[in-house]
């Protein structure tokens, strides 16, 4: 009997053992898996940084250490959100600059009309009216 214990003891440890690497590797494949999703939204013409960050924290939460990968993840997540804010501000605020006239866009000036001499000085209609009344 007590041959027979220690081998079942052996092999549940073994078992186990056995058991906790298949999940290291599981998880560790699933963790890449998301992380690889999450990646490719980010770098979408138009991401969808909700279901990115979803995915981060999914991975995060299967228990494994930080890997490269996942920290590359969020330093796209974090990029991606300072553009749409920078994109946002843009937006709402347009940059007004100062008009600078140019050569073509300037008014010309007209030299001053220069009143027209006659020989003989005539009066106009409306200083002979003037008179008469």
């Amino acid at each position: 009997m007590a041959f027979e214990e220690t081998a079942v003891k052996a092999a549940i440890a073994a078992f186990k053992e056995a058991f906790r690497a298949y999940k290291k590797v599981s998880a560790r494949k699933e963790q890449e898996k998301l992380l690889s999703g999450a990646i490719r939204e980010l770098l979408k013409l138009s991401p969808d940084i909700t279901a990115a960050e979803a995915k981060i924290l999914a991975a995060e939460a299967l228990g494994q250490s930080p890997s490269e990968t996942l920290l590359h993840a969020k330093r796209i997540a974090k990029a991606v959100k300072a553009d749409r804010k920078r994109k946002a501000a843009r937006k709402k605020k347009p940059v007004r600059r100062k008009k600078v006239a140019t050569k073509k866009s300037r008014r010309k000036k007209t030299p001053a009309r220069k009143k027209r001499v006659t020989a003989g000085k005539k009066k106009s209609k409306r200083s002979k009216m003037s008179r008469n009344q």
